[in-house]
Order: structure tokens, then C-alpha cells, then sequence
């Protein structure tokens, strides 16, 4: 689909014009990852999305209340479940 570049009103320094447009496969790829994302509880999908954003460990360590290494080992866990559904249901 087109993305909107540009928009009527415009406050300053809250709009950034996208540089990437992406194709309509990534956009269903996109879909079907975010499909099995609700296969996992909600702590485990809270923290996929969050370090799919790049969101830093000593952060989530705050917001979860748990260790690093905690952390690493509920994501591999979360990691290890999409791909075991990810299989089964035959997502690319």
C-alpha cells in the first residue's frame, strides 16, 4: 500500500518523512510474524517487541524486575516457541 509522506499539518520536530517503502510481501511477512506473536504469553511477546526495538537490556531490566541474564533466557525461551510455531504452521 502507499504510505502518506506528507501530511497538511505538520507540528514541529513530530512528523519525520519515511525514507523506506516497503514491498507488499514484507508487509504480509510482517503480518504472519505479528499472527504468532499471540502464541506467547504477555510477558514473553512484551519482550520480543522490545528488543525487536532495539530497546536496550538495562531498561528491561528495570521495567521487568528481573536480572540480565533472566531476561536473555526468557527471550531465547520466547525465540525458541515462534520458531517451533513458526514451523509448524509453515511461515516464511
Amino acid at each position: 500500500p502507499d504510505m502518506i509522506r506528507e501530511s497538511a499539518i505538520l507540528y514541529t520536530k513530530t512528523r519525520r518523512l519515511s525514507q523506506v517503502r516497503p514491498s507488499p510481501q514484507a508487509i504480509d511477512s510482517m503480518d504472519e510474524m505479528l499472527a504468532l506473536l499471540w502464541h506467547l504469553d504477555y510477558e514473553a511477546r512484551q519482550l520480543v517487541w522490545a528488543r525487536a526495538n532495539n530497546i536496550p537490556w538495562r531498561i528491561l531490566v528495570g521495567r521487568c524486575g528481573k536480572s540480565r541474564s533472566s531476561l536473555n533466557r526468557d527471550y531465547k525461551k520466547a525465540l525458541a516457541t515462534l520458531e517451533t510455531i513458526q514451523s509448524q504452521h509453515g511461515v516464511t
